[in-house]
């Protein structure tokens, strides 16, 4: 999957998780995730640097904005949000 298809994906994830909601004891208990994406290129072509780099991106995601979707760069974390221009809008469907 192209890094920006798996971003969509987690992105849906995150909002599905993001709408639910469990009523325990009388209180209404609600989740959020954040992801982190990686992608293989010619520096992060094996296993353990691909997930190395989805767990930066994961921690990029943790540690500023929680609730979010970030893609690994080889310069710069990529938020979700900045691939799809800003905006609450999805990219089209895949």
């Amino acid at each position: 999957t192209p890094q920006e298809g798996a971003a969509i994906w987690a992105e849906r994830r995150r909002r599905a998780i993001e709408d639910l909601s469990f009523d325990v004891n009388d209180q209404t208990i609600k989740m959020t995730a954040s992801f982190g994406v990686g992608q293989r290129s010619e520096e992060i072509n094996s296993v353990d640097t691909l997930v190395n780099a989805a767990d930066m991106a994961l921690y990029h995601s943790k540690s500023t904005s929680r609730n979010a979707v970030t893609m690994y760069g080889e310069d710069a974390m990529i938020p979700y949000v900045e691939l799809v221009g800003g905006g609450d809008a999805l990219a089209p469907t895949l």
